[in-house]
């Protein structure tokens, strides 16, 4: 089967047990999670027009987790 995709994935994360999935992916970005999350918007967008125009390897080399200043 082949791919005719590319898939972007971005996650918010898993908290300590599983009972409290919903309350942690539905609660409200506090202060410091909104600063992060503006920087990945940003890194995502920058990695999609950059889809455009550079090879699969090079996109998923550049655009790594890793690559990301402001987030850990």
């Amino acid at each position: 089967m082949t791919k005719d995709y590319i898939r972007v994935r971005v996650g918010v994360g898993k908290p300590e047990y599983k009972s409290q999935v919903a309350d942690y992916v539905l609660h409200n970005f506090n202060d410091t999670e909104v600063e992060k999350l503006e920087t990945l918007i940003d890194h995502v967008v920058n990695s999609c027009k950059d889809m455009l125009k550079l090879e699969l390897i090079e996109i998923k080399s550049k655009y790594s987790l890793k690559s990301i200043d402001g987030i850990s």
